[in-house]
This record gives C-alpha cells, sequence and structure tokens, in this order.
C-alpha cells in the first residue's frame, strides 16, 4: 500500500486491510475457548462468572473495543487519515488481550486448596488471586436482592465444605450486621440466618471465624434482654441455633475452641453490666438443656 505525502510520492509498507481486519478476529478466536474452559470448571462459585466475565475477560470493555475496531477497518486503509485511528484501535486491542491474557494465567495458577487444620487456617492470610477477586466482588455488592441471591447459591452448593472459604463467611457476618442495623428486614434477616444455620456443617472453621461467629450470634441474648424490657428488638431463633452448635462443637472438639468460646462469653458478660443475671441465667438454662 502507498501512501502519498502533499509534497511528494514515498512507497510506505504497512499492514494490509486484509491483515489489520484479522486482528479482532484472531483475539475473539482465542479468548472464545478460554472462556468456555474456565467457565465449566467444576471448583467455581456461582458467582464466579460474574468476575470471569467482569474483571478477568473485561467483557464491558473489550466488547465495545472489538465492534469499534471492526467498524473503523470498514473503511479503507488508503484514506490517509483513517489509518492512524485504525492502528491505534488495534494496539489498544492487542493491550487489552495482552492484559487479559496476563489476568487468565494468574486465574490459572492461583491456588484452590483449603486447610482444614483450624490453627493453621487461621495463621493463612487471604492472597489468593482468585479469592482476592471473590472477596472485593462481594464486598462491591449493594442491592440487598442481589446479596441474598449470591448467598443462596453460595452456601446451599453442595460442594461448599469442599471450596475455598476464606474470607467468604466473615462478608457474609457483615452483610446480616448491615441489614440488622437498617433495621427494616427482620424476616429478611431471619432468612439469612436460617440459610446459614442450615448448612452450618459445611463451614471450614478456623479459631478466627469461629471467634466472629460466636461474637456475633452470643447477642442473640442482648436482644432478647431488650425484646422482653420493651420488645423494639426482636431475637433471631436461628442466631441462637448458631450459637448452640458452636457451644456443642466447643464442648466435643477439644479444648482449642473451648478456650474461645467461654472467652467470648466472659467478655459478653463483663459488658452487661446490670443485665449480667440475666445473660447468665439465659444462658445457663440454654446450657444445662444442651
Amino acid at each position: 500500500m502507498i501512501i502519498i505525502s502533499n509534497d511528494y510520492q514515498v512507497p510506505f509498507e504497512i499492514f494490509s486491510q486484509a491483515g489489520l481486519i484479522a486482528v479482532p478476529a484472531i483475539i475473539v478466536m482465542l479468548l472464545i475457548p478460554i472462556v468456555l474452559f474456565i467457565m465449566n470448571k467444576p471448583n467455581l462459585y456461582s458467582f464466579d462468572k460474574n468476575i470471569l466475565l467482569d474483571d478477568i475477560f473485561m467483557c464491558k470493555f473489550l466488547l465495545p473495543s472489538i465492534i469499534i475496531v471492526s467498524g473503523l477497518l470498514c473503511f479503507s486503509s488508503s484514506i490517509t487519515f483513517i489509518l492512524p485511528f485504525q492502528l491505534l484501535g488495534i494496539t489498544i486491542l492487542l493491550f487489552r488481550a495482552l492484559i487479559i491474557l496476563y489476568k487468565t494465567n494468574k486465574w490459572f495458577r492461583s491456588a484452590e486448596e483449603t486447610i482444614n487444620d483450624p490453627i493453621l487456617s487461621a495463621k493463612t492470610e487471604i492472597t489468593t488471586y482468585k479469592q482476592s477477586l471473590r472477596i472485593k466482588y462481594l464486598e462491591n455488592i449493594k442491592s440487598y436482592s442481589e446479596k441474598e441471591d449470591v448467598w443462596i447459591d453460595t452456601l446451599n452448593d453442595e460442594n461448599f465444605s469442599k471450596k475455598n472459604q476464606q474470607g467468604l463467611i466473615e462478608i457474609f457476618i457483615r452483610d446480616i450486621k448491615e441489614i440488622k442495623r437498617e433495621g427494616e428486614f427482620s424476616d429478611d434477616l431471619e432468612s439469612l440466618l436460617l440459610l446459614l444455620n442450615n448448612n452450618f456443617d459445611k463451614i471450614n472453621l478456623d479459631s478466627k471465624l469461629f471467634k466472629k461467629l460466636a461474637e456475633y450470634s452470643i447477642n442473640y441474648y442482648d436482644d432478647l434482654q431488650k425484646y422482653e424490657e420493651n420488645q423494639k428488638y426482636f431475637p433471631h431463633s436461628n442466631q441462637k441455633k448458631i450459637f448452640i452448635k458452636l457451644l456443642k462443637k466447643a464442648i466435643t472438639e477439644g479444648r482449642f475452641f473451648r478456650g474461645i468460646f467461654f472467652n467470648v462469653v466472659a467478655e459478653f458478660a463483663k459488658k452487661q453490666g446490670d443485665m449480667r443475671d440475666f445473660f447468665i441465667k439465659d444462658f445457663f438454662d440454654d446450657l444445662l438443656n444442651f
């Protein structure tokens, strides 16, 4: 192809029109099999597909880029002022494709194994690429209905106990605390607590998570006392059931969880002030019934 300047004619070799058009087609042909392969992996959470489409494959940016570049390539490269835009579009598209391949490689190489030992698991930071993206995705969900759908799919997954859970239940606890603070969704809160209670045995507990669950669930007694005083606060039965399951685990599975559990109980009792006797009575009634 020859580009002619206004002052003189110089043969300037550059990509052919067909070569330029082939670039976005090759990118699409390469990425589609990768997308299909990753999204059919059995160890994914249901929301992983959203992460893959938005964060890894950047579909919100990639698809418009392909459409825009393809539109530019419909014009002849012999039109001098069009060629720079075509080359710029191809460059941006190739750059995005390289980023996608880099992120895809990180996703593939990211470890997925979980540590079943509660002590070692507590000392393990959330450093894997996959898990950090999962935490980021869950933290950024704003809609309650979307949160509920995600948690229902996640906790009801029959393979949940075999998947990497680091950080997920902590986000769940944060979500139910936020719902309670809003004070408008007692039924919705109860349904999420029921979901957690029904799937409690699938949770891989380490010391940090055990303590967080104990600190949250013991607040049932605080709500119960306030409810008996003015019926303003509604005690959730499934919150108590979770607490009782933690009590059972503390009693039956050795000193490791037992020490954490009764430390939480002691700290909670100290904060009760004048209501301490009522808490101790309710707690020991449940302990004896257990």
